[in-house]
């Protein structure tokens, strides 16, 4: 349900481009817009449920990733910002097995001033000096280790 709150939250806009800081964001973590989107439909083709955009709170960075069913998310420290329904029920109607086609249409009716916000909101919980999340100025999740790093980009995974 939570999914598919957030996905229907910020369809019905004009498409186009993110704002200015959402954009420069992505940027600095995909090395451009145009590599995330193709890195971000590429996504939403190989998945079977769901692709998300998300903000990590304790690396700062944004990363794209597949969610395959309802329950896909909560990832650790990650707050998801763009939801991407890719089930059969969203676009087999009108689409047929053209995923990539319902792709395109779903970033040409995107709401980016919804993304913007919750980008704006996720930014501001941060993470403690000890990597103990801060979820307010009162509560406070006990440190934790970090064994590895998530990496973003495909330069950075070595895909080319």
């Amino acid at each position: 349900m939570k999914n598919h709150e957030l996905y229907f939250n910020h369809l019905g806009g004009k498409g186009g481009t993110p704002g200015a800081a959402l954009k420069a964001q992505i940027e600095k973590d995909f090395g451009s817009y145009d590599k995330w989107l193709a890195d971000f439909k590429a996504t939403g083709v190989a998945a079977r449920g769901w692709a998300f955009l998300a903000w990590d709170r304790e690396y700062g960075r944004l990363f794209n990733m597949i969610g395959d069913e309802q329950f896909s998310f909560p990832v650790w420290n990650a707050v998801p910002i763009l939801a991407l329904d890719v089930f059969e029920h969203a676009f087999f109607i009108d689409f047929g097995a053209a995923k990539a086609a319902y792709i395109e249409k779903f970033f040409a009716n995107l709401d980016w001033s919804d993304v913007e916000k919750r980008f704006a909101e996720a930014k501001k919980e941060r993470v403690s000096e000890e990597s103990g999340i801060v979820l307010d100025s009162s509560f406070r999740l006990p440190p934790h280790p970090s064994p590895f790093t998530l990496k973003t980009n495909r330069e950075e995974r070595g895909w080319g």
